[in-house]
């Protein structure tokens, strides 16, 4: 594929054996901080992290009115933080005004990846992601990668950590907290000796329902004889839940396109399967972000290289892809947006009647969008109908990779992802890579 989805570990490798979901492709205490006269939509940008590769795979906005920021270090010299062996889960908790009041490594001396942080009902934390270490305190590997979970109080210490899965490869990507307090949470599996679960391929989407202190209400396996991936799962408003990712599988109840499809699947509370569907063409689709919408259908969004979807023209080699479904899962409307190079669609959110989503661009030739180098974020806006109301594009001469974005309190975005690039105006990267921030204000047409 290209080589952003190579970026530390294969988010997608040829043939489709791994995905390590770097989500998304890819200081110090007190960080540099701009604000860009020539640009009234940046309030400010910054970027955090040592001196070797750092990046951030989530972002949310803290009921403190600041932020708290996940993803990925392999630096051994941030201060206050002991990397425990090569990466580590990176989680930073910052004012409004991105100035760290704490951050922390956790880990063990293996591999360790964190991809989504959000804050709980109690004013901590819950982290997912996934782990090779076998010397986390309380936890056991079951084997290769496991998934792992980690609940931190407000100042980021671990109440409790768990790992997920069996003796094969395993990961969680998505997670939200439920009104009861636990959780629901999506990701894939490999692993064949999982208790009461079958699987039914080469990897699977595996779903956790999990009480508040972690331990297992239920798991559930989905799919094929080949590797079907969740990467976003979402309550319902019926208390089920919705489930968005990619499929290669041809034997189960959906139609596959060819290669690998978006697949959703529409869960009961139980997690029994109401319908599930494939979406794409007779190339490759990879699924990443679903929400539903204010009348009881969904949007998804994610990226493809199919030129044969039906009413869906390509505009290059790989495009930002959405799709509007009914609550039964039938399409409504699907659209292709970005250039002639390749586009990228990650994260996807609702403002009113609107959406905004959020990936990258290697594209020279955005209408109204000038890329300032390799890779640069990719933020756009559509109505309803998925017709573009405006498109945007941020970062610097190098490579430059969002992954997340939030909804601020004050009517902006804030943006968090990772930046090879140095000559972002009056920001200093002291790495090898960088988290890199933006926080844009109302003026960005929100």
């Amino acid at each position: 594929m290209f080589d952003v989805i190579t970026k530390h570990k294969n988010l997608l490798t040829v043939g489709g054996a791994s995905l390590i979901f770097i989500l998304f492709f890819v200081m110090i205490f007190f960080p540099y901080q701009t604000t860009i006269k020539t640009d009234n939509e940046i309030e400010w940008q910054r970027m955090y992290g040592g001196s070797q590769q750092d990046w951030a795979y989530s972002i949310q906005q803290t009921a403190d009115g600041g932020f708290i920021v996940a993803g990925v270090s392999e630096s051994i010299d941030i201060p206050g933080c002991n990397n425990h062996g090569k990466h580590d889960m990176y989680v930073l908790k910052l004012d409004s005004s991105g100035v760290i009041e704490w951050q922390q490594l956790y880990g063990g001396s293996g591999n360790d990846y964190a991809y989504v942080i959000q804050q709980t009902s109690d004013g901590g934390y819950i982290l997912i992601g996934e782990s090779e270490s076998s010397d986390i305190p309380g936890c056991v590997n079951n084997g290769y990668f496991d998934a792992i979970i980690l609940k931190l109080d407000s100042l980021g210490n671990i109440e409790w950590q768990q790992m997920y899965g069996g003796s094969d490869y395993d990961l969680v990507i998505s997670i939200q907290q439920l009104p009861e307090d636990g959780y629901i949470v999506a990701g894939e599996t490999r692993s064949t000796d999982i208790s009461g679960c079958t699987n039914s391929g080469n990897a699977d989407v595996y779903i956790l329902k999990l009480a508040s202190n972690g331990s297992i209400i239920w798991q559930e396996l989905f799919g094929g004889e080949n590797a079907d991936r969740a990467l976003s799962i979402q309550q319902t408003s019926d208390d089920g839940f919705i489930v968005f990712g990619s499929s290669k599988s041809m034997n189960t109840t959906c139609t596959n396109h060819g290669d690998y499809d978006y697949y959703a699947l529409k869960l009961t509370r139980e997690g029994a399967i109401v319908w599930e569907k494939m979406f794409g063409g007779s190339s490759r689709e990879w699924g990443f972000s679903i929400i539903q919408t204010s009348d009881d259908g969904f949007i998804a969004c994610g990226l493809s290289s199919s030129t044969d979807i039906p009413n869906c023209p390509s505009l290059g080699e790989w495009d930002s892809y959405l799709i509007r479904l009914n609550s039964t899962g039938s399409l409504l409307w699907q659209k292709k947006y970005g250039g002639s190079s390749s586009d990228l669609s990650y994260k996807i959110q609702s403002i009113n009647s609107d959406f905004i989503c959020l990936g990258g661009s290697w594209s020279k030739d955005i209408p109204g969008c000038a890329n300032s180098g390799e890779r640069d974020y990719y933020l756009f806006k559509i109505d309803s109908n998925g017709d573009l109301k405006w498109q945007k594009l941020y970062g610097g001469s190098k490579t430059d990779y969002a992954s997340s974005f939030d909804h601020t309190v004050d009517g902006g975005l804030i943006i968090a992802g990772g930046s090879g690039s140095k000559n972002i105006d009056k920001v200093s990267n002291r790495g090898e890579w960088d988290i890199y921030l933006i926080k844009l204000s109302t003026h960005v047409q929100l």
